[in-house]
């Protein structure tokens, strides 16, 4: 998967894929070193050690600013106040942003962005566009 992601993200491809995984663990705890080869070979989730017992919040805004480097400052305090606190022991993001031109663009409009919560753990920002998007799983080929 990691192969894969990178190969995704390729700035030649003709749209514009940024997926953020990591791992922030709190710095104390002993995470299983099995476990953290596994994710960064498959994920491309390395670690990151972090204070979340004495500094939770400036850990909560310092994943906030990975988070909004890696994806172009699109996806903005993904992690919201107190979310992060000294029980906190490992954070995993998986945040992706994805671009890219259709075959039919909508005409630019002054229209606020707007968050849209689906019933999964996911939050989806819509730009300015006049048509509702849905998502729709593909049906397996036979």
């Amino acid at each position: 998967m990691g192969l894969l992601i990178r190969a995704l993200e390729d700035p030649a491809r003709p749209f514009n894929l940024r997926i953020a995984n990591r791992l922030f663990g709190e710095n104390t705890f002993a995470f299983e070193h099995s476990f953290l080869e596994w994710t960064k070979a498959a994920y491309g989730a390395a670690l990151e050690p972090m204070n979340f017992k004495g500094a939770a919040e400036a850990s909560r805004s310092h994943i906030n600013a990975w988070i909004e480097n890696r994806t172009e400052h699109r996806i903005q305090n993904l992690l919201p106040a107190s979310s992060i606190n000294a029980d906190t022991r490992l954070v995993l993001v998986n945040a992706i942003y994805f671009h890219a031109v259709g075959k039919n663009s909508f005409p630019r409009m002054k229209q606020p962005r707007r968050h849209f919560i689906s019933r999964h753990p996911a939050i989806m920002t819509s730009g300015p566009c006049t048509t509702r998007a849905n998502f729709v799983p593909r049906k397996p080929r036979e």
